[in-house]
């Protein structure tokens, strides 16, 4: 069986970086809403990268998560500071797992199946940050849109998985906890779980989930192992 993941809200908790080293200490000094700020830093984070991809446009994930991080910190009334977009960026190296993750890895891979990572970021981002979940050893293939310069959810983006098994798109299982993923995903003919973390409603997308889960625990009920 061939398993294929998104890293970010899936894997990683985009949201554990407001409770990271240094980031604790800007959060005492800075009087804001920081919940607020880092919702408002991935949307524009995934926003941006949609529209770039719109545009014919490319630059890595990680510089879109910077230009977006700096537009966000207008947003704030935050002072532009080196300091502070550093510890932040270096932040997202260092993001933490979900507690299901090591876990559900572990028991896919007991059971012979391969692993890939399939995300926006790009390569040296994904590996240091699997590296330091210690989550890296789990995969065969990291997946990146170095190459084809553009990002989720184009199409082109989701051949990369079949093309690297030498599959099918339906020999596929992929899990994501973001719904326009799990649409472009499951247009492509991918066999979809949505990981609905915080469980948001659904949007009206084309490309429905075959399964909808809160955990990847979860998921052990609906795949083949």
């Amino acid at each position: 069986m061939y398993f294929v993941f998104d890293i970010y809200g899936t894997l990683l908790n985009t949201h554990s970086i407001m409770n990271a080293g240094q980031v604790s200490a800007y959060r005492k000094s800075i009087d804001i809403p920081w919940n607020d700020f880092s919702a408002s830093w991935r949307e524009r984070q995934l926003r941006y990268s949609w529209l770039y991809t719109l545009t014919g446009s490319y630059v890595t994930f990680w510089e879109i998560t910077k230009i977006a991080l700096q537009d966000t910190m207008q947003e704030f009334e935050i002072d532009p500071s080196e300091a502070f977009e550093d510890t932040l960026m270096n932040g997202y190296n260092n993001l933490s797992p979900f507690e299901d993750v090591p876990e559900f890895l572990k028991t896919l891979l007991d059971k012979d199946s391969a692993l890939a990572v399939l995300s926006n970021g790009d390569e040296r981002m994904i590996k240091e940050g699997l590296k330091n979940a210690l989550l890296i050893d789990y995969f065969k293939y990291i997946l990146t849109v170095d190459d084809i310069k553009k990002f989720k959810p184009d199409q082109e983006v989701y051949k990369l998985a079949p093309i690297a098994f030498n599959c099918e798109p339906n020999e596929i299982t992929f899990f994501s906890s973001n719904n326009w993923d799990i649409s472009g995903a499951n247009k492509f003919g991918f066999k979809t779980i949505w990981v609905n973390r915080g469980q948001i409603l659904s949007e009206q997308l084309p490309g429905s989930p075959d399964y909808e889960v809160q955990t990847l625990t979860e998921a052990l009920n609906f795949i083949e192992v």
